[in-house]
């Protein structure tokens, strides 16, 4: 008891210094109102780590740091008077309360009563992937893939995914190094997951440089609403457990490959500067670009590998060749241009780090001989979001500028042919006139991972260092509020740029 005194003394020094949302005062103020309000872990040993609550005004709210089967939780807190639930009187430390539905809680002072609404999440809202390795095995490298099983607690938002066997392994390049690591799963047999189609290799993004987490999820629903590839990637945030240890917020989604489900046919090909040196590469005559062929998997040397190298040679001596604008022997009879179109619409408008023709750059060279742009892939470092320190970075992360359109090899060349340059004008013109409809996305999308962002960063500290749920949350709403008016700012200067090509 003597332990939890000196605690809430400590406690209530910090917050009457700190400020901020919660309300403070000292012991001999009589006034009734409560000082702080948490769920310690050695009261409620289900807890992995203590939750503090926020109060403001006569309302108390707050996330729970781990997911319990049970709400009935003893409460932490400090007051100058009685405290009592449904007419009981309640003792801090140690009377349990059930907090599955919003509590009132009553503080009475001799100079009267105070009520306060106290509305506690049961940790995050999102889904829950639950990762078992063998023998608790640690994933430590891209190239071992470790055994283990699965399951998805689907929330109610998605459908449950029974648990199943599964290998595991790191994915990514420099992501790879971040501490927060991105994953590559391998089903034991195909299965739908979280509502996609069925398919055995899936991929946990963990975007680490994205401080507001959707950049990516927004890319590919801007893809699924206003393009027009073959096939347009599906994903699902969610909380990952690995060996009973909360990873954060990551977003599982389909990996790329060759199948009915996904890419139809032929090879998935992509510009990659980073492609290992055991990677299946090849550089194209003309312009020298780094070709990796991703899937199916080809050897270097093998008749697929040598058809695919000549497939994209000739199309690069085409594109430059003086009658890249014959209707029939011109680079459009290889090329589907609506592909490209939408592809530069897509990365241009976030100003994607990585595409102009650096990395992440995917392609799919038909069974017909047809070379289509796409899927998309990777958006952590657009949208004004370029977090190393390059020269480049000011420009690429001005609202204003193109930076694909000049950057991108082929691209270049595809915009002295006007009727590129009329589809671009065309297609744009769909995206700007529901730029109000893709504002308030974000905005949706944000808003539904509250709760996530803020266990996220007590296990990574993205945002704060000092683990407070409204400091957090404040953090978060000015990042997605400047994402935003980066965002609009991008319209704007899109919008004249594209008008006067």
């Amino acid at each position: 008891m003597a332990r939890k005194l000196i605690f809430s003394m400590m406690a209530l020094l910090l917050l009457v210094g700190c400020g901020g949302d919660s309300v403070g005062g000292d012991g001999g103020d009589q006034q009734p109102k409560l000082n702080y309000f948490q769920f310690l872990q050695s009261d409620n040993p289900q807890l992995l780590r203590k939750a503090v609550l926020t109060i403001s005004s006569d309302q108390i709210s707050g996330v729970l740091t781990s997911e319990v089967q049970n709400m009935s939780l003893i409460p932490d807190f400090w007051l100058g008077g009685v405290a009592k639930v449904n007419g009981q009187e309640v003792v801090s430390g140690q009377t349990k309360i059930d907090f599955s539905d919003k509590v009132v809680f009553v503080v009475a002072t001799e100079e009267g009563e105070k009520s306060y609404t106290v509305d506690v999440s049961n940790f995050s809202e999102l889904p829950v992937v639950k990762i078992e390795t063998q023998n608790q095995a640690p994933i430590l490298n891209k190239e071992d893939w470790i055994a283990g099983t699965m399951l998805l607690d689907g929330k109610g938002f998605v459908p449950n995914l029974p648990t199943m066997t599964i290998e595991i392994r790191g994915r990514g390049n420099s992501t790879w190094d971040y501490p927060k690591k991105p994953y590559a799963i391998k089903l034991g047999s195909k299965a739908e997951v979280a509502g996609m189609p069925a398919h055995k290799r899936w991929v946990l993004l963990a975007h680490w440089n994205d401080k507001i987490g959707i950049r990516t999820e927004l890319a590919f629903w801007l893809g699924r609403e206003y393009a027009n590839f073959d096939w347009k990637q599906n994903g699902q945030q969610v909380e990952l457990f690995l060996n009973g240890e909360h990873k954060g917020t990551y977003y599982l989604c389909e990996h790329i490959k060759v199948d009915k489900n996904r890419v139809p046919d032929g090879y998935v090909i992509e510009i990659d500067e980073k492609a290992a040196a055991d990677e299946p590469v090849f550089y194209t005559a003309i312009t020298r670009l780094p070709f990796n062929v991703k899937d199916p998997e080809v050897a270097v040397g093998s008749a697929e590998f040598a058809a695919v190298e000549k497939a994209v040679n000739d199309f690069e001596a085409i594109l430059y060749g003086d009658d890249f604008l014959d209707e029939e022997a011109g680079y459009k009879s290889i090329a589907e241009i609506e592909s490209f179109v939408d592809w530069w619409i897509s990365n241009e408008f976030s100003k994607n780090a990585d595409a102009t023709f650096f990395t992440s750059c995917y392609m799919n060279l038909t069974a017909e001989g047809k070379i289509k742009m796409g899927p998309l892939w990777d958006y952590d470092l657009g949208w004004g979001n370029y977090v190393f320190d390059f020269p480049s970075t000011p420009f690429i992360n001005s609202p204003e500028g193109f930076w694909i359109k000049d950057g991108a090899e082929w691209i270049t060349r595809m915009f002295e042919d006007p009727e590129f340059v009329a589809l671009v004008k065309e297609k744009w013109s769909v995206m700007y006139a529901d730029r109000a409809v893709i504002v308030e996305k974000i905005k949706e999308l944000t808003e539904r991972q509250l709760a996530s962002v803020y266990l996220n960063d007590l296990r990574w500290q993205r945002l704060s260092d000092v683990g407070d749920y409204s400091l957090i949350r404040t953090y978060y709403k000015r990042e997605v509020n400047n994402f935003i008016e980066w965002i609009n700012a991008r319209f704007v200067w899109m919008n004249s740029a594209i008008e006067s090509l």
